[in-house]
């Protein structure tokens, strides 16, 4: 009989030294059952949410990066001459990915790529927001097509989410009043909440605790969000399902 892929996963690593990389996890049932069990192996687990309910596994939130290390990575991939040639337009670059390691990838590579395009073009083309999500893409990057599967994957647990995506995307600085928003999406306010938090659980948004309602939206998905705000409301977006009129938030 031939043997379940776990199982023998399990099996083939099992007291070995090995540092084992599984990315793109979107949920936790997708790595659970190739959790090493006993000593020898170790997993890191890349998320593109929250992976809370894996046993013994210890998260570390990845944040945006600080300036200086945006600039190190842009520098590893097109090059520290290249970014010396403008060093103003290179900070408004840095500035323009918001610390997004995706962002920050797809420019320096389309750098390396296109010895003809200057850092300045570069800030030029992005400097519009649908631009930073279309224009930058190169071969397997994108930064749309990244946020297209995460909010798939949040909205499939959480059909509202994708209808308060669009709700942020066109009030990005307000804050939010759970009863009101909620009875907009015709939901309660406690399941608003709730959806909230799946958004955060995403990285899709940025929950300011110190502040009731208050949120923030990540540079890229202030961008993503606004053109979901922008869907009639006559016609659902493809993706979110988005039907809400965002004005009247």
């Amino acid at each position: 009989m031939e043997r379940e892929p776990a199982g023998w996963f399990r099996s083939l690593v099992a007291g070995r030294r090995l540092l084992l990389v599984v990315d793109g996890v979107t949920r936790a049932a997708q790595v659970r059952p190739l959790l090493p069990a006993g000593p020898g192996p170790g997993l890191i687990v890349v998320g593109q949410r929250r992976l809370g309910s894996l046993d013994g596994v210890r998260g570390v939130p990845l944040r945006p990066l600080a300036a200086a290390d945006a600039h190190d990575l842009l520098a590893a991939l097109a090059g520290p001459q290249r970014l010396a040639v403008d060093p103003a337009a290179t900070g408004e670059l840095v500035r323009l990915c918001a610390g997004s390691v995706l962002a920050l990838r797809v420019a320096g590579t389309r750098l390396a790529a296109r010895p003809g395009l200057s850092v300045d073009t570069l800030v030029g083309q992005l400097a519009d927001g649908r631009e930073r999500l279309d224009l930058p893409d190169y071969e397997d990057l994108s930064a749309r097509a990244s946020l297209d599967t995460a909010v798939a994957a949040v909205r499939a647990d959480d059909e509202a989410a994708g209808r308060l995506l669009a709700l942020l995307g066109a009030r990005p600085d307000a804050l939010l009043q759970p009863e009101r928003v909620g009875r907009q999406l015709g939901i309660s306010a406690a399941r608003m909440r709730r959806t909230l938090d799946d958004l955060a659980d995403a990285h899709l948004l940025q929950v300011r605790r110190t502040e009731p309602g208050g949120h923030l939206l990540p540079a890229l998905v202030r961008e993503y969000a606004a053109e979901l705000a922008a869907v009639p409301t006559v016609a659902a977006h493809p993706l979110t399902g988005a039907r809400v009129d965002p004005r009247a938030a």
